[in-house]
């Protein structure tokens, strides 16, 4: 089932790609002016910061011919970009995670990541400088701030340059932890339809500027199409879409995608790329730096326990400006990146190892809608709380719940707490906001106290508020 899921997933954005006629791009070419409220000095800041806590978290490779010839290639396309679309402190440089999986991200400011597998799929040197070419685009374009920006009249705290870097390395520590994540992933590491048609336009002028065919990244994406059991997941974790459409694409004209795909230009496999892709199959895989055995850390027993039990009486809280709810009187606020934690004493835990962990608790967060669609929203943010953790199990039902006066769906999920290494209860809520934007409010407890803590989960529910 997965793999199917994922397999069609992929293929959309192949087919989403490929179809993408030469006129309609030239149509819908971008501004280079950008709605983003962030400034360029501050971009330039939150790419050093995520692209500096991805190094930390994540195996580079250390092969020094693949180093130089990938960053010499990425320096390449640099000088290829138009000027209208050149930032001042933006610095576009080039990372080889040293990573089987097909996996690509473009940070804000410049940094771009790609795996190992990206590399040794790519059937020209031309393919693979599509593929960067693209990254470089959102990046030029700002679509990271530019969809914080468009978000921020719900907005709860900052997405900082190291929650986006620890988000894309998936460093969690517990469900709680993952919801923290989920803004950022929605905001920074997913792009909507319109701005992959935008990134397609650019990058296309950047590879005639730079020398290469500038359909060469049709016949990167249909390599990876070809790899997607091996490397989609990695893949749609930076450029999601939706079998139904809504962000993506549809299904619609399958049957005249490959034809298309067939008369991609091919451009002959350059020697160095050869030798490259030669010393990274030989070089030993990565691993998430510090990562345990198996993928599942050491319990930390020292929170989570002798908790007192939600209290009866309610206190009003805020969480930004236009939410209001009402938490019990022995729970306390965490501003946690852009969500808010309630959170009792002694129940979480916050440190320079441990960024972020809870036992019990509660979150509010709000993120762009990926699917214009509450329940694909939610399983969407499942499906994040999922990723890299076996442990997660969630099935699919759902119920209507009412949030702020407005239809919403909710669901639950079980869990084994990398905290505590038992059973946790997990309660996920969310709702489309006027903007289109998505509510999340998220509830997690021990499994053996879900009784107690289900009924105050439900309390502050019913208590929303929302302020317009």
């Amino acid at each position: 089932m997965v793999a199917a899921s994922v397999r069609g997933w992929l293929l959309v954005l192949v087919v989403g790609h490929a179809l993408l006629p030469a006129g309609a791009a030239a149509r819908q070419a971008p501004s280079p002016a950008r709605s983003s409220t962030y400034t360029l000095a501050d971009e330039a800041v939150l790419g050093r910061e995520a692209a500096a806590a991805i190094r930390r978290h994540l195996a580079m490779v250390a092969d020094g011919s693949a180093d130089v010839y990938v960053r010499a290639l990425g320096r390449r396309l640099r000088a290829a970009v138009p000027a209208e679309f050149v930032h001042p402190g933006f610095d576009y440089t080039v990372w080889v995670l040293n990573d089987d999986d097909l996996t690509t991200v473009a940070l804000p400011g410049g940094p771009v990541f790609i795996s190992r597998g990206m590399v040794d799929v790519a059937p020209s040197e031309a393919a693979l400088a599509g593929l960067i070419a693209h990254e470089f685009s959102h990046v030029a374009l700002r679509h990271g701030t530019t969809q914080v920006s468009e978000g921020e009249r719900y907005q709860l705290g900052a997405i900082t340059g190291r929650l986006i870097g620890e988000t894309f390395s998936a460093h969690a520590t517990g469900t709680l932890d993952r919801g923290v994540q989920y803004g950022a992933t929605a905001y920074f590491l997913t792009h909507r339809a319109e701005h992959e048609r935008q990134a397609h336009f650019v990058s296309e002028r950047i590879m005639r500027r730079g020398g290469y065919n500038s359909q060469a990244l049709t016949t990167m994406l249909q390599a990876i199409s070809l790899e997607v059991l091996r490397g989609g997941p990695g893949w749609i974790r930076s450029h999601p879409t939706s079998i139904d459409g809504g962000e993506g694409g549809s299904l619609q004209g399958l049957g005249s995608a490959s034809t298309t795909l067939q008369e991609a230009a091919v451009d002959p496999l350059s020697p160095a790329l050869a030798v490259v892709q030669a010393r990274l199959r030989a070089w030993p895989s990565g691993r998430n730096i510090g990562e345990a055995p198996h993928g599942r850390q050491a319990p930390l027993a020292r929170i989570g326990r002798g908790i007192l039990a939600p209290s009866g009486v309610s206190q009003p809280a805020a969480a930004g400006d236009l939410l209001r709810v009402s938490v019990p009187l022995n729970w306390r606020r965490l501003p946690m990146g852009n969500t808010v934690v309630f959170s009792p004493d002694g129940a979480y835990l916050s440190s320079p190892d441990v960024p972020f962990a809870a036992t019990h608790g509660l979150q509010i967060g709000v993120a762009r809608s990926l699917t214009s669609d509450p329940r694909g929203d939610l399983q969407t943010l499942l499906t994040a709380f999922g990723r890299g953790n076996g442990y997660f199990t969630w099935t699919p039902a759902f119920q209507q719940v009412t949030l702020g006066g407005r239809p919403g769906v909710t669901t639950t999920a079980s869990n084994v707490s990398p905290v505590t290494g038992q059973f946790e209860y997990v309660s996920v809520s969310a709702v489309h906001l006027r903007d289109g934007s998505l509510l999340y409010v998220v509830g997690v407890a021990p499994q053996d106290e879900a009784g107690v803590y289900r009924n105050a989960f439900t309390r502050v529910l019913e208590s929303v508020e929302i302020l317009e």
